[in-house]
């Protein structure tokens, strides 16, 4: 299954997004905390282990997308197809 994220604020540059993917950076340096990307992926590791993929693509002026993907479990109902209630 894959989710995309999308925004059309000011982006970020390359090097700040490479921070984040590798959580390498401060509070100091942005005006997030960056606890809930941290957050986000810390719970993912625990149910999925290695087994997701999590990826930012930026750029300035236009934007920032968050792509994760994660593995579909045989026989555990975790979606909800479009539709359902």
């Amino acid at each position: 299954m894959e989710i995309k994220v999308s925004d059309d604020g000011i982006g970020m540059e390359k090097e700040m997004v490479e921070k984040i993917q590798t959580a390498t950076y401060s509070s100091r340096e942005t005006k997030s905390t960056g606890i809930g990307l941290r957050n986000v992926m810390d719970r993912l590791r625990l149910y999925f282990n290695q087994r997701f993929h999590f990826a930012i693509s930026s750029e300035l002026g236009k934007g920032t997308t968050v792509t994760i993907k994660l593995p579909l479990i045989e026989g555990e109902d975790l979606l909800v197809k479009s539709g359902d209630s």
